[in-house]
């Protein structure tokens, strides 16, 4: 029997999609692998469509406390209400949101930076790349790593300040 779809106001979803909160961790994630489906926010138009975790790293320090693969699935939902530029909840953890942020960011900067025309050549078809254009490609990206690693040291005195620190956006 289908359930009968409910229309209210604004922002309300009907009793056909996938409620929020819902896992799948079991029988459709990669077998072998700690990873999960997770639907966290309220499907209002068309079908809701989950994020697709992979847990890289799980203490053991963290199970033998009884911190388990259930408690990692939801920390992870309630990360998803935690993004403050939006008043609902998003479809994937906040720091995920933050991140790409703060690449963004790092990448404007590297932009004000490095001004050439040959960066925006070489998000082209890679497969039309000759060696010798990878050759020059990789060349640049040495030289940028090295005036990063330089930067960071005069701005540090040589200490590694980056090293347990949080930047947020």
């Amino acid at each position: 029997m289908v359930e009968k779809v409910v229309k209210g106001g604004k922002g309300d979803c009907d009793n056909m999609q996938v409620k929020p909160g819902t896992v799948a961790g079991e029988g459709i994630a990669q077998p072998g692998h700690l990873n999960f489906f997770l639907v966290a926010h309220k499907g209002i138009k068309g079908t809701s469509v989950p994020c697709h975790y992979h847990v890289l790293h799980l203490d053991k320090r963290l199970t033998k406390k009884g911190f388990g693969v259930d408690d990692l699935e939801r920390v992870t939902y309630d990360l998803c209400h935690l993004y403050s530029r939006a008043d609902k909840t998003v479809s994937y953890a906040s720091p995920t949101y933050l991140a790409d942020h703060l690449c963004e960011r790092g990448k404007l900067y590297l932009e004000t930076e490095f001004a050439d025309a040959y960066d925006a050549e070489s998000m082209g078809n890679s497969s039309q790349n000759s060696d010798e254009e990878e050759a020059k490609i990789r060349k640049m990206i040495d030289e940028r790593v090295a005036w990063f690693n330089r930067k960071q040291n005069e701005i540090n005195d040589g200490r590694d300040l980056l090293q347990g620190v949080n930047f947020f956006c």
